[in-house]
C-alpha cells in the first residue's frame, strides 16, 4: 500500500508541523533510492504506519539504529518526515511591519514552459521550475531559468515585456516513478577571456552543463527563441548525479556541486574554475560519511579566520550546518573542518547564506521545524546560534522555507507557499518582516487567493538578487519566473 493512500485512509498524527502525502512519499523513496534506507524498511515503515503502531514503529527505528542497520541521522530525519519522537523546539513568527506587499512591487512574470502536469500535482511523473541566477551583458539582463527538463534563458531587460531568448535541453534531472526532479545554476565570468560561463547541475541521472554566455546580446536585443549560442558553446561534462545545487564563489574561481546524497559519500564536490573553464577540473573535496552537503556558501579572505577561505555546509540529513578550510586545496589540501553548530533533532539542513560582514549566518532548514536560524560566525570554530524565526503568517498558515539571500540589510527568502518574503535583519536577534509577494496563491497579483498553504512543496523555489538594476528573480514551481522591485524603506 502506497503512503500516501495511507495517509489518506488513517490521517497522519497530529502535528505542528506536516508533511504532505505525496512528498513523504517522494522522500522514503529517495531514502531507498539513496541507500539510506533498505526496501525492506520502507516496506517495515508504510506497513506499521497505516496500521497506527506508532510507538512500535519509534521503538523499531531506535533498534535499526542501535544495530547500526540505520545511522542515527537517517533515525532522525525518519521521525521528523512522519512525526514520530519530540521534534524540536519550534520558534516564534517574526513580526510584519507594512500593508498591502510593503517593499516589493511586481514588475513582470514569465511562464516558458508551464509544468504539465504540474510535481505538486503528480509527484511521480509531474514537472516544475526550479533553480534561477541572473546574467548581466552591457545594458542587457537575463534570467537563467532551469526546470525539469534543461534550461531557459529569458531577457528580463524590460521586466515587463521577458521573452525567451533560448532554451537548452539537457539530459537528466526527472526520475520516474520517484518524481525527484531537481537542477540548479550559477554563473562565473573567467578573467581571462573575459567570457561568462553558466554551470548547470542536476540529479536524479542528470549531469553537469557549462554554457558559453558571450553569445548572448550585450546591447540591441536577439529575436525570441533566436538560439544565439551555438551546441559549440554547450558543453555536457557527465559528472551524473553530482549537482543537486550549483555554488561559485567568484573571487576564488571555485565551484561547488552540493550532492545533497547522504549515501553516495560525495559530499561538496569542488572545481577550479580557473584552470579550465569550460571543462574544470575537480579539486580535494568535502567527502565521505556524513557530508550530505546539501548547499554550500564559500567567500574568501573571511574576517576572524585568520585570512582564510571558508566554504559554510548545509549539511541535510546530518542536521548541522559546517564551516570548512578550503585555503589550501588548489595545492592538494582537503578541506579542514573549521567549526560546526550543534544537531538540531528533526530538521533538514537545507542551505545558508552570509551575509556582507561574514558576520551573522542565515540557515534556512527545510522540515519546517523552525525554519530559519541565525548564527554569529564571527569565530568560525564555534557557531552560535542567537535567533530563529518563522515567516509572518506562520501561526495560521504553516509554510515551509525553501533557500534565501543576503542584500544589505534584507534577507530576501524564497519562501515555497508563502512565496516571497523580506526581512529587515538590521537586527540580526529580532528580524521583521517588510514585504511579500504571493508567488504560489495569488500570482496574478488580483489579492484573490485560489490556492491554500498546506505546509507542502509548492511555490517560491530559489531567487537571485544581484543583477545590476537592483531587480530580483524568483523562480516559482508552478508559474515560472517573476521579476520584482525590492524598495530600501
Amino acid at each position: 500500500m502506497m503512503l500516501a493512500a495511507v495517509l489518506a485512509a488513517t490521517g497522519a498524527p497530529a502535528r505542528a508541523h506536516d508533511e504532505t502525502p505525496g512528498a513523504m512519499e517522494v522522500y522514503l523513496h529517495g531514502l531507498v533510492a539513496d541507500g539510506a534506507l533498505t526496501e525492506v524498511q520502507h516496506e517495515y515503515i508504510e506497513r506499521h504506519f497505516a496500521a497506527g503502531h506508532l510507538e512500535k514503529l519509534n521503538r523499531w527505528l531506535n533498534a535499526q539504529e542501535r544495530r547500526r542497520k540505520l545511522t542515527h541521522d537517517i533515525n532522525l530525519y525518519v521521525k521528523a518526515l512522519l512525526g514520530l519522537g519530540d521534534p524540536a523546539i519550534i520558534q516564534a513568527a517574526a513580526p510584519a511591519d507594512y500593508t498591502g506587499n510593503g517593499n516589493v512591487t511586481k514588475l513582470g512574470q514569465f511562464d516558458a514552459q508551464p509544468p504539465s502536469p504540474y510535481y505538486g500535482d503528480n509527484s511521480s511523473t509531474g514537472t516544475l521550475y526550479n533553480g534561477i541566477w541572473g546574467y548581466a551583458a552591457g545594458s542587457r539582463e537575463y534570467a537563467l531559468q532551469c526546470n525539469s527538463f534543461g534550461l531557459h534563458i529569458i531577457d528580463v531587460t524590460d521586466p515587463a515585456s521577458p521573452f525567451r531568448v533560448q532554451y537548452i535541453d539537457m539530459s537528466g534531472g526527472a526520475s520516474p516513478p520517484n518524481g525527484r526532479i531537481w537542477r540548479d545554476v550559477d554563473i562565473h565570468r573567467d578573467p581571462v577571456s573575459g567570457k561568462t560561463y553558466a554551470y548547470v547541475g542536476a540529479q536524479s541521472n542528470g549531469n553537469f552543463w557549462v554554457v558559453d554566455l558571450s553569445y548572448l546580446s550585450d546591447s540591441a536585443p536577439q529575436g525570441v527563441d533566436s538560439n544565439p549560442i551555438p551546441p559549440a558553446g554547450i558543453a555536457d561534462r557527465g559528472r551524473t548525479n553530482y549537482g543537486h545545487t550549483v555554488f561559485i564563489n567568484e573571487d576564488l574561481g571555485l565551484l561547488s556541486l552540493n550532492t545533497a546524497n547522504n549515501a553516495s559519500t560525495l559530499g561538496c564536490q569542488l572545481f577550479d574554475l580557473l584552470q579550465n573553464p569550460f571543462d574544470p577540473p575537480l579539486l580535494p573535496s568535502w567527502t565521505g560519511s556524513g557530508h550530505d552537503c546539501h548547499d554550500s556558501f564559500t567567500r574568501a579572505n573571511v574576517p576572524g579566520s585568520g585570512g582564510k577561505n571558508l566554504l559554510y555546509t548545509a549539511e541535510g540529513y546530518a542536521i548541522r550546518y559546517r564551516i570548512l578550510d578550503i585555503t589550501n586545496v588548489r595545492t592538494g589540501g582537503a578541506p579542514v573542518l573549521v567549526g560546526e553548530s550543534p544537531t538540531v533533532s528533526g530538521i533538514y539542513a537545507h542551505s545558508n547564506w552570509l551575509d556582507d560582514d561574514s558576520h551573522y549566518l542565515y540557515a534556512f532548514e527545510e522540515f519546517n521545524v523552525r525554519d530559519i536560524g541565525v548564527y554569529d560566525v564571527s569565530n568560525p570554530a564555534s557557531p552560535t546560534q542567537v535567533a530563529a524565526f518563522q515567516w509572518s503568517g506562520d501561526a495560521t498558515a504553516n509554510s515551509r522555507i525553501h533557500n534565501g539571500q543576503v542584500r544589505g540589510k534584507y534577507l530576501i527568502t524564497a519562501y515555497y507557499e508563502a512565496g516571497l518574503r523580506v526581512f529587515d535583519i538590521s537586527n540580526p536577534a529580532h528580524p521583521v518582516e517588510v514585504g511579500k509577494y504571493e508567488t504560489w496563491r495569488d500570482p496574478d497579483g488580483d489579492g484573490t487567493f485560489n490556492k491554500t498553504i498546506t505546509g507542502g512543496y509548492n511555490g517560491a523555489w530559489n531567487i537571485h538578487v544581484f543583477l545590476p538594476s537592483g531587480n530580483v528573480l524568483v523562480s516559482d514551481m508552478k508559474s515560472g519566473t517573476f521579476i520584482f522591485r525590492v524598495d530600501t524603506v
